[in-house]
């Protein structure tokens, strides 16, 4: 709990620091998205626990993050809260298939490991004084 507060502390100055005012872009990068598909969605062993997301989603709005950048799902996916877009990248090596008959947010929605080119993890991201884009 202690470590967890830390951190917290830690993000808040990250997010809401003195030069908040004078950044142009505050981008985002972790390993575990906080959502695969919605933020609304149910927990599970890929996205973050619901409430620790939506806390997370609120303060990086209020910050005016854009873009936050994960892992972890061995798949692309993504999608936005508020103005917040989340871009969820595939492994470069291999992507795991979803099974459709499992929990897409579990263990059970993992299918075979899968790679082709059109599945790669790489994703080039550009960055302008005018925006991000990927």
């Amino acid at each position: 709990r202690a470590q967890a507060q830390a951190q917290d502390r830690w993000l808040d100055s990250e997010l809401f620091g003195d030069d908040q005012e004078q950044r142009r872009h505050t981008t985002v990068f972790s390993h575990i998205p906080p959502f695969i598909d919605s933020p609304n969605e149910s927990s599970g062993y890929f996205p973050l626990a619901k409430p620790v997301r939506l806390n997370l989603l609120e303060r990086m709005s209020q910050a005016g993050v854009k873009h936050w950048f994960c892992g972890h799902y061995h798949r692309n996916a993504g999608g936005t809260y508020k103005d917040v877009e989340v871009i969820t990248t595939g492994a470069v090596g291999a992507n795991i298939a979803t099974d459709p008959n499992g929990d897409r947010l579990g263990l059970s929605g993992m299918g075979e490991i899968t790679g082709a080119e059109d599945l790669s993890g790489f994703r080039i991201v550009r960055v302008s004084s005018k925006g991000i884009s990927h």
